[in-house]
This record gives structure tokens, sequence and C-alpha cells, in this order.
């Protein structure tokens, strides 16, 4: 595999995806992302023409310090301030400063700090720190450092009269800001403008993506109407990547509100000592002052069968959208990866690369009929990997794909898998190869394993659309779709990639897709 051939592709594909993404609003095209992945991106047109065998080695590394290593670091910091590691989140956000100090991110370690300081019980020191936030300006930023000082002191009333005109107030179209309005409609016992509201901004946003952030103010708005279903579906499925702590608070909020108040106070008491200071505040907010459960009169006879629809498209999208959502470590994936990586090691003493060396170590060799006997070789030729580049790219696609499999289905299944689609396509590629006698080919890789993966996704997420709308399984499948293109048009251009390999392992992963996704159909009919 050319190393430039490859950053090419991998800056192109993501400068592009980029800047499409952030270009459809007037405001991100304002931001330093967009600025920069159209910078780039054009950087490498110019030096494939100029330079044609060196742009991806020229640009690709500022792709990978400024866009790519900043992206990761964001997105590692948001699930360690998801799951309450403050400590390590904050540390993370100095990483990302320095990578992109554009887009407030010069402030952001000040905003985690606050949140850190409060959750340590230092409310004094963190209520200076945020308030000088707050009051710095009126970007994101000091927007959130004011939902988080309303949310420490419970002063729920004066976020209230500062958002104003709901649900109409364009400062909702912050998601912090309307995840706190929400709550503080709730916490003020006005349940029916809270789910107007969430009705109003947060589904109506949330339609057209999935992500925690819409969850969560799922959770919240489901918790504070007492609907425990609702609760139950959204904590093992979207929300269910917060700690176990927080987890507990919203299911004993929804406890209080549908009149259950000693079974609320049993899970808070049960929990409260794991707590952070500032939870526990909540934990003891909640146990002095619990809410009153929520009249039958509150909601009429059209807003609950609002919800009773939220519900069914809850308990649907936890079962076919498995990109969002937590759960926990994706042990068989992992141990697939280590598995890969440990062959590799194998090789390195004879020599990755090493044709001879690599037949030693089981290697397919095509036509099949040069190894007669040799049947274990469609089998162990999918555990190797000719160089770091090669075995790089496989673990990447098994990470991502794996840990989303996984979630979707079970461990089991997931291994099930990835060894059926590698051996499908490394069994099935002999008999469709151009390879001859005199011009034989040696192939290995983990790939067709890994596209097996893909389409298993593929075909769970197609069965999932057909069985109901759903945002969140329509933007998931949409995104599967446009990864298989990238990946056939990338295959077909590249030498050195088998892409015949590569659609056998899809095709198997997509019958079993669509064969499971069937089954799963097929026994909820029964059981309902």
């Amino acid at each position: 595999m050319d190393l430039d051939h490859i950053l090419r592709w991998m800056t192109g594909l993501s400068c592009a995806l980029l800047a499409l993404r952030l270009g459809r609003r007037p405001d991100l095209r304002r931001t330093g992302w967009f600025a920069l992945s159209v910078g780039l991106g054009v950087a490498l047109l110019a030096l494939h023409v100029w330079r044609p065998g060196e742009a991806g080695l020229i640009v690709g590394p500022a792709w990978a310090l400024l866009i790519m290593a900043p992206l990761l670091l964001s997105s590692a910091m948001q699930r360690c301030i998801l799951r309450g590691h403050l400590g390590a989140a904050l540390w993370i956000s100095r990483a990302v400063m320095l990578l992109h100090p554009m887009d407030g991110m010069r402030r952001y370690p000040r905003l985690l700090s606050g949140l850190a300081l409060l959750d340590q019980g230092q409310t004094e020191r963190a209520r200076q720190r945020l308030q000088g936030l707050q009051d710095s300006g009126n970007d994101r930023l000091s927007r959130s450092a004011r939902v988080l000082l309303a949310r420490a002191e419970g002063d729920w009333q004066s976020l209230l009269d500062w958002v104003g005109g709901l649900p109409g107030s364009p400062l909702l179209a912050d998601s912090a800001v309307l995840a706190g309005s929400v709550r503080a409609l709730g916490e003020t016992d006005q349940p029916a403008q809270m789910l107007a509201l969430y009705r109003a901004r947060a589904d109506a946003a949330g339609a057209g993506r999935d992500g925690t952030d819409h969850a969560i103010t799922t959770l919240i708005m489901a918790a504070l109407l007492g609907r425990l279903q609702l609760v139950k579906a959204l904590l093992s499925g979207p929300a269910g990547a917060l700690p176990a702590t927080a987890r507990d608070l919203w299911h004993a909020t929804a406890l209080q509100r549908a009149g259950r108040h000693d079974d609320a106070a049993a899970v808070l008491e049960r929990t409260r000592e794991a707590c952070s200071v500032q939870l526990a505040r909540e934990y003891d907010r909640r146990l002095s002052q619990p809410l009153s459960a929520l009249p039958p009169e509150a909601l009429d006879d059209e807003a609950r069968t609002y919800l009773d629809e939220l519900l069914r498209r809850v308990q649907h999208e936890g079962r076919f959208a498995p990109l969002s959502g937590g759960g926990g470590l994706p042990r068989a994936t992992l141990g697939l990866a280590a598995l890969l990586i440990g062959v590799f090691a194998l090789q390195l003493p004879g020599g990755a690369t090493d044709y001879e060396n690599l037949m030693s170590l089981g290697a397919l060799l095509v036509p099949v009929e040069l190894t007669p006997g040799e049947w274990w070789r469609r089998l162990s030729a999918g555990f190797l990997h000719f160089g770091w580049m090669h075995l790089g790219m496989n673990l990447a696609g098994l990470l991502l794909l794996g840990t989303w499999l996984e979630r979707a289905w079970n461990a089991q299944k997931l291994v099930a898998t990835f060894l059926l689609c590698t051996l499908a396509s490394l069994w099935l590629y002999p008999l469709v190869s151009g390879a001859t006698l005199e011009q034989p080919q040696v192939l290995v890789g983990a790939s067709g394993g890994v596209m097996g993966l893909l389409g298993a996704l593929l075909g769970w997420l197609i069965v999932g659309r057909t069985q109901g709308r759903s945002a969140a399984v329509s933007n998931q499948l949409r995104s599967m779709l446009l990864l298989v293109g990238v990946q056939v048009v990338f295959d077909w251009n590249t030498p050195m990639v088998s892409g015949t390999a590569h659609l056998l392992g899809l095709s198997c992963g997509l019958a079993l897709g669509l064969a499971l996704g069937g089954r799963a159909v097929r026994r909820s009919a029964r059981a309902g």
C-alpha cells in the first residue's frame, strides 16, 4: 500500500465531509473547523496538480494534527464529561486548546475547571469561575456556565427568566440551554409547559439527528413526567452512557413523579455514598424535598398518546440504532483486536511484508491448487497482515464497527459474524479470482471479516428502517450506505487491495444482518 495514496484519500474525504456538514449552517461556516477543512482540501487539490506523488505526504500530517487529533480528543473529552471523569476531561481540554485554539476552545478548560470544582464541593470557587465565564459574553460557553450555576444552586426560576419567551427564545438553539429549560419547567412543577417546549424545540431539533444531548433532554422530560417505561428504555439505550449514579437520580425522579416515593428513596439511599459532592446534593434535595406525584389531569389524552408513541420510537431505536447510546466495554471487539496484534507480532521476526514468511504462517495462495490439502489457510490468512498500515486500517475498522455491532447483538454473535465473513470471503475468493498458476496471488488480511461487520450493520439497519419511522435509524442507515460507497470506490482505485474479497465479506455480513434482523422482528411480534 502506498502511504501517499492512503493519506490523499483519508485527508480529502474527511475534509470534504466536514466542510459539507458545517457548510449547511451559516453559523458553522464561521468556525475554525470549516476554515481548516476547506483550506486543507484546497491545498490537497493544488498539490495533487503540482506535486501529485507527494500531496498526501505533505497535507496528511497537517490534517492529522489540526483536524483529526483535536476531533478525536474532543470526542474523548465529551465521553469523560458524560461519565463524570472531569479530571481527565480537563487535561484533554488543555490538549485540544493547544491544537485548536479557535471556536471557544481557549476558554473550555475554565468551564471544565468550574464543573470539577462543583463536583468536589468547592461551590464558592466554582461560582466565581463560572460567573466570570458567564459574564464574558453570550457564546456557547457563557450560556453553559449560566446553566451550570442554575443547576448547582437549584435556582431554576432565574434560568427561565433569563431565557424568556418560551418556546420561541433564540437561546433555545443552544442544546445546553434547551436541556436546562426543560428541566427548569419540570422542577418548577410546570409539566404541560415542559412537554410543550420539548415537542416544539427538542423533539423537532432531534428529529434530524440522534445524539447524547437529545437523549439526555428526553430523559429529563420523561423522568419529570413520571414515565417509568420511557425512562428505562432511554437508560438501557441512547442515554445508557451516563454513570450509574446519574441513572439512579433520574430513575428515582421518575419514581417520585409516579407516586412511588418509598421506592425512590430506596434507590437514592442505595447509591448516595458513591456520588460526587455536587450530585450528592441533588440526591439530598430529592430526599428532603421529594417531587409530588403528577396528577392524572396534568396531561391530556393527546399528550399521553404522544408519549406512548415516543416510547415505541425509543424502544425501536434502542434495538435498531446501534451507533447511538452507551453500553459496556466491547470485550469481544477488543479481544479480536488483541488477537490480530498478537498474530502480527509473530510476523515481525520473519518480516511482516515477506511473502515467504507470510506463506509459512498461513497466507492463502490463489489458485488453491498450489497448496493442495491446506484448507486451513482460508481462515488463518484472515489474521495475517501485509505491514503496519494494513493492520492499522483493519484495526480501526474492527474497533469502530465491532463496537457498534457488539452493542446491537452480543459478543458471541459478533465473533461468529467476524469468523464466518472472514471464512466466506477467503473461501469464495479463489472461485471468482482471476489468478492463474502462472500468476498466482497471495491473500492476507482481516478486511473480509471487517467488511462483514459493516454488511451486518447495514442489514440490521435496513430491517429497522422497514419496521418503523425513526430519524436515528434512517440517519445511521445513510451513514452505513455512504461508508459502503466510499469503501467500494477506494478499493477499485487502490493497488494491492482486493475489492472482490471485500465485497464477498460485505455480502455475507449483509445476509446475516438481514436474517438476524428478520428473526428479531418475528420474535418481537410473537412476544407482543
